[in-house]
């Protein structure tokens, strides 16, 4: 009988090849043209970036990486949103001026937690979010937020059970969200 181990890790720079797939995911972006992928892989390799390593916990389950979550203090949103948005822009040709701040100073914000599907429902989500907020609330915040998809009800549950409350609707690349 086989015993598979969890075990959370922060990032390192050669995560950033696996790390992009599961930020495109997240955002519910499918086909993904693979220069867009290497754009973001290229942006996950920076240290002040939003998507960077450098703010990364990677989950790791029987030592393949399976999962990540991506977060870090909101008052280095507006100086790292420009690093990383430009590149994207000029490659996808999205215009990401318009895009609502997502934090702010004061809080530290879980940017994206993604889990490779067939790893998901194990408990690695939970795990990744429970090792963050520890990890916040050791660095002395106790403001933590997050946003997530309103019709996504299974991460709400969870978000829910961990203690975040919903905060109010915000907007992120046009589309309605709740902060929690």
């Amino acid at each position: 009988m086989s015993t598979y181990h969890l075990q959370i890790r922060v990032g390192r720079r050669d995560d950033a090849p696996f790390m992009a797939p599961l930020i495109m995911a997240a955002l519910g972006i499918e086909n993904v043209n693979p220069n867009h992928l290497m754009v973001l892989s290229n942006v996950c390799a920076q240290k002040n970036v939003l998507y960077s390593y450098h703010n990364t916990l990677v989950a790791e389950w029987d030592g393949k990486p399976v999962g990540i979550l991506i977060s870090y203090d909101g008052g280095n949103y507006a100086s790292w949103r420009e690093a990383t948005f430009a590149p994207l822009q000029q490659t996808a040709g999205v215009d990401f001026d318009q895009m609502q701040d997502e934090t702010k100073e004061g809080e530290w914000y879980f940017d994206t937690l993604s889990i490779l599907p067939e790893f998901q429902g194990r408990g690695i989500g939970r795990a990744l979010l429970q090792f963050g907020i520890n990890r916040a609330q050791e660095n002395g915040f106790t403001e933590l937020v997050l946003a997530v998809d309103p019709e996504n009800l299974p991460a709400i549950k969870l978000y829910q059970s961990l203690g975040f409350a919903d905060k109010g609707e915000l907007y992120i690349f046009d589309y309605p969200y709740r902060k929690y």
